[in-house]
């Protein structure tokens, strides 16, 4: 079940980031809240030139998906 809403993931991280290049704060601020998440994760997968970033978002969504009480609580959730 993970693995499946991580790859959900990866389907809303390509149209958002469609829409996210549109808005270049909500960008930035997912991207600042990603370089933080490497800093303190340290896992292997987000540090990955090409794919990090995405990974990253991937399990956010994830995490969302699957986690019924989890609320967003500013624009980068």
């Amino acid at each position: 079940m993970i693995a499946l809403a991580h790859e959900l993931g990866h389907s809303v991280f390509r149209q958002e980031l469609r829409n996210s290049l549109n808005n270049p704060k909500l960008y930035n601020s997912l991207y600042d809240a990603f370089l933080k998440a490497q800093e303190e994760v340290g896992s292997e997968q987000y540090q990955d030139t090409h794919f990090g970033f995405e990974e990253w978002y991937a399990d956010q969504v994830g995490a969302f998906l699957l986690n019924e009480t989890k609320q967003a609580t500013n624009g980068v959730e």
